[in-house]
């Protein structure tokens, strides 16, 4: 009689995390306004007062989390408003599409996986990419976890323009670059193949060459938005500009240097051209 092969899962043990303690109850939490301001004129360009943070989390983090990775309308009750939702929101997702697939030898397993990376992302240890934060666990949304642009797509660094596939073949790992929030520096880099690639041409008489699950920023009239793949953009559509000069290797000081580190986990995918 032929024995059923023995179940090994994928070997998930507790490393941070003990079975008794929720991970998030080992942390020191707050609230705190988040609050990003023009830097030409100082009015404010993004808000939303009453953000649960751990309080060892700097404003920028903060910040950052909070104008880029809560999902839901700005100002309505499913609009997110701590980092435990963010958190709980990918990694409950992750975990159910591992019990659903048979990744875990049993409910321990499933449990010891959720916790320990609940504990890596909270503590800023481990970082997903942007379109998982984007994405994954938002009801009617593509569950889109990578995005992707053309080799010679541009990306800004304080040295000049340098052709994104060139960062990934180079293996750029902490290459400084700027995103739409300031510098920032590249933590992974990957080639996703080939895929059909978007030309979008702008009123201003740029052209964005991308796939079509790239997310772009798509403006509103109320100063608001939104990312959406760029599939979804129509003629008439607004897409927000920033900046893309770079003034040399002067401007990173060791402050800003400081500053991105701790609010890295959040913004240092090394995508650009939101």
């Amino acid at each position: 009689m032929a024995m059923a092969p023995e179940r090994l899962g994928i070997g998930i043990r507790r490393y941070f995390t003990r079975p008794d303690v929720h991970p998030y109850d080992e942390i020191a939490w707050e609230r705190r306004d988040a609050r990003i301001t023009n830097y030409r004129d100082g009015t404010v360009a993004f808000e939303q007062p009453d953000v649960e943070v751990p309080i060892r989390w700097s404003l920028n983090a903060t910040n950052i989390l909070a104008q880029k990775y809560f999902r839901g309308t700005l100002g309505t009750p499913e609009r997110e408003h701590s980092l435990k939702l963010v958190i709980d929101r990918v990694v409950d997702t992750v975990t159910g599409w591992g019990v659903k697939d048979g990744y875990f030898v049993d409910k321990a397993e499933a449990e010891a996986f959720s916790a320990e990376l609940k504990h890596l992302i909270a503590h800023q240890k481990a970082a997903f990419n942007s379109p998982v934060w984007f994405n994954i666990g938002v009801p009617g949304v593509p569950q889109q976890a990578s995005a992707c642009q053309p080799y010679s797509a541009p990306v800004s660094t304080p040295d000049g323009l340098v052709p994104i596939g060139d960062l990934v073949t180079q293996n750029a790992v902490g290459t400084k670059v700027f995103d739409a929030n300031g510098l920032t520096k590249i933590v992974a880099v990957k080639a996703n193949g080939r895929k059909p690639v978007l030309r979008i041409h702008t009123h201003a008489g740029l052209t964005l060459d991308v796939t079509g699950d790239h997310l772009v920023w798509r403006a509103s009239g109320d100063g608001t938005g939104s990312f959406r793949p760029a599939a979804e953009l129509q003629p008439g559509d607004r897409l927000s500009w920033h900046r893309t000069a770079a003034w040399g290797i002067g401007e990173i000081t060791p402050l800003a240097l400081a500053e991105e580190a701790l609010a890295g986990v959040f913004q240092s995918d090394g995508l650009v051209a939101k």
